[in-house]
Parts: structure tokens; sequence; C-alpha cells
């Protein structure tokens, strides 16, 4: 199951990227996979991803506004 959520997030990021060309967005989920393929996927990776969320949500609201 672990292996089709990672190939759905690589394809996702690329379809953001190619079709839409956000490359923010879509490297905030190939960061997220990373860290999803390092760790795994229990509770201990929370802090981790809690601070890639914090820098994409400040990088991509300069974007927006």
């Amino acid at each position: 199951m672990a292996a089709n959520i990672e190939t759905l997030l690589v394809r996702i990021a690329g379809v953001i990227k190619e079709k839409h060309n956000d490359e923010e967005l879509s490297n905030y989920i190939l960061e997220l996979n990373k860290l999803f393929l390092e760790m795994g996927y229990p509770k201990k990776i929370d802090i981790s991803v809690s601070l890639i969320n914090k820098k994409f949500y400040e990088k991509y609201k300069k974007l927006i506004y």
C-alpha cells in the first residue's frame, strides 16, 4: 500500500508542475514524499512534516498575494 501512495504522490507532483506550472506545490509534495520514504509513516515524523508545512505556506502565500 505504501508504495502505491509514494508512486501516486510523485505522479501528482509531476502533473501539478507540468500542467499547472506550480513548482512550489510540486516541490512540497515531493518533500513530504521523501520524508515518508526515509522515515516511514509513524507519528515520529509529525514534527518534520510540520516544518515542511510551515515553509511551504510561507512561500506559497507570497506567490498568491
